[in-house]
């Protein structure tokens, strides 16, 4: 039986401690990439470690599974018409009142992040015998669903992750296939 390894990134990877715990049990096949999405350098940086690490093996799945919201965002209660604000001082961040720099970030983590990781580890990707990439979005930035106008950066930025590849549907990209999750 063939054992899967599997690349955790993250941002900081000595502070890791949930992933360095996993580590310690599974250290054959557990390896933890530094990587910062809104950072090209280091996203091709990550994709070197892992094809070092591979050698001529593909990657199997690519999950894009990071994203940020805000400390400016708001925190919506997902089972009732409750919305605070993260703090007394903080505003709402909502269409045409939010920040535009938090926009700005949102849109680089949650939308370009993903983008440029997919076309960096790509090679990877086409190698494998499986071809899956994955982008994990969340109903907030769906058109099918009436969210409101609360934590309009994210939900802004998660709707153009959608189009990426839309979550209903398979995309193929040459023979690779890429999917959307929500």
């Amino acid at each position: 039986m063939s054992l899967n390894t599997v690349f955790a990134t993250c941002r900081n990877p000595d502070n890791a401690s949930a992933l360095q715990s996993l580590k310690q049990t599974n250290v054959e096949r557990l390896y933890i990439i530094k990587l910062d999405v809104g950072d090209e350098k280091s996203t091709k940086d990550a994709a070197e470690a892992v094809q070092g690490i591979l050698g001529e093996r593909g990657l199997d799945y690519l999950l894009n599974n990071a994203g940020i919201v805000s400390r400016t965002d708001l925190v919506r209660c997902m089972y009732s018409d409750i919305i605070r604000s993260i703090t007394e001082n903080e505003g709402y961040d909502v269409a045409f009142t939010m920040s535009i720099s938090s926009l700005t970030k949102s849109l680089h983590t949650n939308v370009i992040g993903p983008a440029i990781i997919a076309q960096i580890f790509l090679p990877l990707i086409e190698k494998s015998g499986r071809k899956v990439i994955v982008n994990t979005s969340t109903t907030v930035g769906s058109f099918g669903k009436d969210m409101g106008s609360v934590v309009a950066s994210y939900s802004i930025s998660k709707a153009a992750l959608n189009m990426l590849v839309s979550p209903s549907d398979y995309v193929l990209c040459g023979n690779v296939l890429i999917h959307g999750v929500l």
